[in-house]
């Protein structure tokens, strides 16, 4: 993937520019997993008045966190590759022209409101469906939007010491990323 960001790769030859473009990309990814958390947040909000209103609920009040436990466990035996789930994705929508079409500031906003969403790349875990589903439980949007923020910021934050030590190094990310443990 830090290939495909070039907007973040490309311009490490320059400090100013390339914590210009991360910071364009941290803000963008941070901005719209709020989003996406205050909408689950919302939609839970709004299933809520159906879900409380069930006499299950009322004998059960910890079944949320019951179903979290149980999907947590679930995703992380698929995981492993025990077991399929279904991590709906939509993998078109980060394409690598955008780049080229925007330039270095143009495309660290598009990659990180597109990457801060969440479903518009492929995601190898499946805490991520664990969160989104939290976050509907819930049923809070400020909730929400704080415990998907938190997941897109560390998915930002992550990207940039890689990004910077690859160009400066200039070696393949392998080899700079184990030269550093």
């Amino acid at each position: 993937m830090i290939c495909t960001i070039g907007s973040l790769v490309q311009e490490t030859s320059d400090r100013w520019r390339w914590l210009l473009s991360a910071s364009i990309y941290t803000i963008a990814c941070l901005g719209t997993s709020m989003l996406l958390g205050a909408t689950l947040g919302a939609l839970g909000h709004l299933l809520g008045g159906l879900v409380h209103s069930a006499s299950v609920f009322a004998a059960f009040p910890y079944i949320g966190a019951w179903i979290i436990g149980l999907l947590a466990i679930a995703y992380a035996v698929s995981d492993l590759g025990w077991l399929r789930l279904p991590r709906p994705i939509l993998s078109k929508a980060v394409p690598i022209t955008w780049w080229r079409r925007w330039g270095p500031y143009g495309s660290a906003l598009a990659y990180g409101a597109a990457l801060g969403i969440g479903v518009m790349t492929r995601i190898p875990f499946g805490a991520f469906y664990v969160l989104c589903t939290w976050c509907v439980l819930q049923g809070n949007l400020a909730y929400g939007a704080l415990l998907m923020g938190t997941y897109g910021v560390m998915r930002a934050l992550v990207l940039l010491p890689v990004s910077w030590g690859f160009n400066c190094s200039r070696t393949p990310i392998t080899e700079w990323a184990t030269s550093r443990l």
